[in-house]
């Protein structure tokens, strides 16, 4: 029965999103080849020591293995899957994200993005919600915004605000940081700030080294999850 849901979610994002990619493919600019839907694949694949979404750790500070595969619908639209690992010292050890996302270039070096994930973990539902997203770039400036149904298992909203920027120090190294502003609706909880610093270094065959730390302005109202964290990891695309 939870895979017949699963297929039904991914059908109607699907039709949303496809009828929202081909309402303002008009608006793009204008490029015959480019704007051709050529279907093809992409994704990635990460190992990380430690995943932390927003300043508190989804894998009880242990590593994950995520990867992601996309279609490309044309050169603004893609849909795909991703997963990973997770550990709320629970029963729950998988989490698998449906995805659209929709890209508008404005410029050489601005674009904003508008996305939905829907979130799935397969032994338990209290987790399942969706994320709504719009990410504004220009010069290596960004503004994200997100808008997630279910917070931490709470079965409540939150909204998310972050500012970030990379620094490219040279040919092989960039330096990205992130400062972020979660607002909570659970009682017992309230709204706290997280900070990333990260360092990336390129290395051969399209390989990238990361190393980052992350904070949290209320560590204590977490147990735990959102103390400060350094975690090493590596990542290819293809």
């Amino acid at each position: 029965m939870k895979y017949r849901t699963l297929l039904n979610y991914f059908f109607k994002f699907n039709l949303l999103f496809g009828s929202l990619f081909f309402c303002l493919n008009s608006y793009a600019q204008e490029d015959t080849k480019s704007d051709i839907p050529n279907l093809k694949m992409n994704g990635d694949v990460a190992l990380l020591s430690n995943y932390v979404e927003h300043g508190l750790t989804q894998t009880n500070k242990d590593p994950s293995l995520q990867g992601a595969f996309f279609f490309n619908f044309g050169p603004q639209f893609k849909m795909g899957l991703w997963a990973s690992n997770v550990d709320f010292q629970s029963t729950e050890h998988f989490l698998m994200k449906f995805n659209a996302e929709l890209k508008i270039q404005i410029s050489t070096s601005s674009d904003f993005k508008l996305g939905y994930d829907n979130n799935y973990y397969f032994r338990t539902a209290d987790r399942n919600g969706n994320k709504l997203y719009l990410v504004v770039t220009s010069h290596d400036y960004r503004i994200r915004f997100e808008n997630n149904s279910d917070w931490e298992g709470t079965q409540t909203r939150s909204n998310y605000y972050s500012f970030g920027k990379i620094f490219d120090l040279n040919n092989y190294w960039k330096w990205d940081n992130e400062v972020g502003y979660t607002m909570v609706r659970t009682t017992g909880f309230s709204d706290y700030f997280d900070l990333r610093s990260e360092f990336i270094y390129k290395g051969g065959s399209n390989i990238f080294y990361h190393a980052a730390v992350t904070a949290t302005s209320t560590p204590s109202q977490f147990n735990g999850q959102g103390d400060v964290f350094f975690y090493l990891g590596a990542s290819t695309s293809f």
